[in-house]
């Protein structure tokens, strides 16, 4: 009758470890489990911030191709309307040349 109750005592002992140590692996697996799912969010997370940075950068390297172009077509227009007045003021000397050279050849001449 003794050892009967030093058994039973050893076997609710022993179920009671067993019963500890399935709760504190499900504790565990529970912990880890949330750990995962965090890292999940966490790349998720990187992986839409990062996407939404490269679409960013590709808006803005658009930006920047269309301002490059229109800048260059300013400056070219810029260059033709230098060239362009640039080619009326030649005109201008040289009609105001020709007027003066005119000038002095008919004071010459009508002395």
């Amino acid at each position: 009758m003794i050892n009967d109750l030093k058994r039973k005592k050893r076997i609710i002992a022993f179920l009671l470890f067993l019963l500890s140590v399935v709760f504190s692996h499900g504790q565990d697996t529970i912990v880890k489990k949330k750990y995962l799912d965090s890292v999940k969010n966490q790349l998720a997370i990187y992986k839409v911030s990062s996407y939404t940075h490269l679409n960013m950068y590709d808006k803005s390297e658009t930006e920047k191709k269309k301002l490059s172009l229109k800048l260059e077509k300013k400056e070219n227009d810029y260059d033709y309307l230098f060239a362009r007045r640039r080619r009326e003021n030649l005109k201008y000397v040289g009609v105001i040349f020709g007027i003066m050279i005119m000038s002095f050849v008919m004071i010459t001449k009508f002395k």
